[in-house]
């Protein structure tokens, strides 16, 4: 219903001398939530087709935030084990691992994922090492 229809009816209500001013504005509140509610079949499909792009929009930043959290426990894991088994700090573990990747053109969770404790290192971080120590 347009505003000025609600306000008309609203504005009937309170000639009665027994509606207090309240009481029109309650009709009036009563009145728009009617037309709030009453909407095409075109407008509630455009409402729920937003709503499901706002779902679907959500569970895939969720998705990517839960990768990119699963690759930064890998990174970190390796990261230690390079500065503990080359006696480096951490920034210079990474450094390391981003080169080797930057160099062989791998993304660095593969790369870290073939970093594991008591194994030999993959050859792109022993390659980075000896270019590390050249520099």
């Amino acid at each position: 219903m347009p505003s000025t229809a609600i306000s008309r009816w609203s504005c009937v209500r309170a000639a009665d001398s027994s509606v207090t001013a309240a009481d029109a504005y309650n009709w009036q509140v009563q009145d728009e939530a009617n037309a709030v509610a009453i909407g095409s079949a075109e407008e509630a499909s455009a409402a729920v087709a937003r709503m499901l792009a706002v779902t679907q929009a959500t569970f895939e930043r969720r998705a990517q935030l839960e990768h990119a959290l699963e690759s930064r426990i890998v990174i970190e894991q390796a990261k230690g084990v390079i500065a503990e088994r080359y006696g480096l700090e951490l920034e210079d573990a990474f450094a390391v691992i981003r080169r080797a990747a930057r160099t062989n053109r791998v993304k660095i969770r593969d790369l870290v994922a073939r970093i594991r404790p008591r194994q030999p290192m993959p050859p792109e971080i022993e390659a980075a090492l000896r270019q590390r120590k050249g520099d």
